[in-house]
């Protein structure tokens, strides 16, 4: 589906694209979590859960044809919360050069239209707290706040 200017599709998961995405998925995580990805190792693990059918991927495409945007999706076929399909968002970037006006708006619609013909009921969306304008983004699209995730990391 093509939104605002980008070719929106779901892709079947592979260690090919993991490493076609690797560029991308590395300004996510320099721009969100200022750090590096392991990138090879959790690659290996997402394509495993793509293969059974509990992840996936949505890639948006410039005209060009090139991977500019990314929405990874965990899926449940009974969520424990709310006992029907859902999807945890796992990652949802945008690369700085494709944010036009509306564009991430598109995207997110995008996803959410192909999660929706796809049967999931519920979608779980998260935002860091110092991410004002991508929780902006959500409540524009109809998400509500739900609750608050309390991260702490125990290994060192």
């Amino acid at each position: 589906m093509a939104d605002g200017g980008l070719t929106v599709a779901r892709e079947a998961l592979t260690a090919e694209l993991v490493a076609e995405l690797g560029p991308l998925l590395r300004e996510a995580a320099a721009e969100v979590y200022g750090a590096p990805l392991a990138l090879e190792a959790d690659g290996a693990a997402y394509v495993g859960l793509a293969a059974a059918g509990r992840y996936g991927v949505w890639v948006a495409r410039d005209a060009g044809g090139a991977a500019v945007g990314v929405c990874g999706m965990v899926l449940a076929d009974r969520h424990p919360h709310v006992g029907e399909p859902a999807a945890s968002q796992d990652v949802l970037f945008l690369a700085r050069r494709a944010r036009t006006f509306g564009a991430a708006r598109d995207f997110l619609a995008a996803v959410d239209r192909a999660l929706l013909e796809s049967g999931v009921v519920y979608v779980y969306r998260a935002a860091p707290a110092d991410r004002g304008a991508l929780g902006a983004l959500y409540r524009r699209a109809g998400y509500a706040p739900a609750e608050t995730i309390h991260v702490r990391r125990l290994a060192p």
